[in-house]
C-alpha cells in the first residue's frame, strides 16, 4: 500500500472516530443512538469537504491536473487517430511557415 493511500486511509479512520466519539458523548447526554449519530455528523460538518481538503494539502495539485490532462490527451489520440494526425500536421505546417516569415523578414530588413 502506497504511503499516499495509507494517509487517505488514516485520516478517513480519524474522521470515523471523532464522529464516533462525539456519537458517544451525545448518547450519554441521553440522545438514542441514531439521533447521536445523527447530531454528531451534523456537528463535524460536511466529511466529503473535510476529505477534499485533506488530498488538496497533500498534492501538488497542477502536477495531479496536468497528468489527467495527458492522459485524456493519450486517450483522445488512440480513439480518433486521423484528427489527431490532421492537428499535428496543421500544427507543423503553421510553425513552419511562422519561421519561414520570420526568417525572411530578419534578411530582408537587416
Amino acid at each position: 500500500m502506497s504511503t499516499r493511500k495509507q494517509s487517505d486511509d488514516d485520516f478517513a479512520r480519524e474522521i470515523d472516530a471523532h464522529i464516533d466519539l462525539e456519537t458517544d458523548r451525545l448518547v450519554e447526554e441521553g440522545l438514542t443512538p441514531d439521533e447521536a449519530r445523527t447530531a454528531a455528523r451534523r456537528r463535524f460538518g460536511n466529511v466529503t469537504a473535510v476529505r477534499e481538503r485533506h488530498y488538496e494539502a497533500g498534492r501538488l495539485l497542477w502536477l495531479d491536473h496536468l497528468a489527467q490532462d495527458l492522459r485524456c490527451a493519450a486517450r483522445n489520440l488512440r480513439r480518433y487517430p486521423i484528427a489527431s494526425v490532421v492537428a499535428i500536421l496543421s500544427l507543423a505546417a503553421g510553425i513552419g511557415a511562422t519561421t519561414v516569415t520570420l526568417t525572411i523578414r530578419d534578411v530582408v530588413f537587416r
